[in-house]
């Protein structure tokens, strides 16, 4: 009985090694064909980066990590958000795009539930605050009109400043505006202007990552390659801080190797 529990302990450490699967879902509520994050225009590169094996994928950069699926959705609820692990809320320049409190509260139990999520903002910030005014007072302004800048990072999130696809010291863009995040809130704010914040994932709670604009998220290195490298970090922190019902392969590995360990210093004995 010893030996078929040792191989099966094996076993299980031999499958773990693949990458998890994780679905990404979007909120498009008008269809839009060049700002759905699934399946706009905009967003092409983006979803290539993201499902690319050598990215994320047993072997990849992040070979624990796989995105089985990036979908948009039109409507912001707890049936449309259920298997969803990392959920992308975009409001970019333009109507049509917006949330109501009921549907903010949803993103809310969805994150205490230990979903991740990312939003961005733009020019008209009134709905991304919708969002952010439930965690902690995240508020927005839309504060440069430029045609360029760039911003040094001052805050520290492991896995994001520091990640598997790279260091991130500062970001540029050379957009005609941008958006400012001017409150934290429960969040940390990145970089000296408020590009950026990150509200770190609890042991049953996932991850919040708020970016200040949308184009500067979605162009995915168009402003510089700070950007892709921020990004891929992002995916990945947001997959890492994903919680669900079955164990992590870092988890699994562990439990594997302290029974496996402790049956080898019984059969030591013998």
């Amino acid at each position: 009985m010893g030996k078929v529990l040792f191989f099966f302990i094996l076993f299980m450490i031999a499958i773990q090694i693949h990458a998890v699967d994780y679905k990404i879902k979007a909120y498009n509520p008008n269809g839009d064909g060049n700002w759905g994050f699934a399946s706009g225009n905009y967003g092409a590169n983006f979803r290539s980066f993201l499902l690319n094996p050598s990215n994320f994928g047993s072997g990849g950069v992040v070979s624990d990590v796989r995105f089985s699926s990036i979908t948009d959705v039109s409507s912001i609820t707890t049936s449309s958000l259920s298997d969803a692990d990392i959920f992308v809320l975009m409001f970019p320049y333009g109507s049509g795009w917006n949330i109501n409190s009921t549907q903010a509260q949803t993103l809310k139990n969805f994150v205490e539930q230990g979903g991740s999520l990312i939003v961005t903002g733009d020019a008209d910030n009134t709905y991304p605050a919708v969002v952010g005014s439930l965690f902690g007072g995240v508020s927005f302004y839309n504060g440069w009109a430029s045609t360029g800048g760039s911003v040094s990072m001052q805050n520290s999130v492991a896995g994001v400043t520091t990640g598997p696809f790279g260091t991130v010291s500062s970001l540029s863009w050379g957009g005609n505006a941008t958006t400012q995040i001017t409150s934290a809130g429960n969040s940390t704010i990145l970089d000296n202007w408020g590009m950026v914040s990150v509200i770190k994932p609890t042991g049953t709670s996932g991850s919040v990552v708020f970016y200040a604009d949308t184009d500067a998220f979605i162009s995915l290195g168009y402003y510089g390659a700070s950007w892709q490298t921020l990004a891929g970090n992002v995916f990945a922190y947001s997959a890492h801080s994903a919680h669900s019902a079955v164990p992590e392969m870092n988890t699994v590995l562990l439990i594997a190797s302290g029974i496996l360990a402790l049956l080898s210093k019984k059969w030591l004995k013998l």
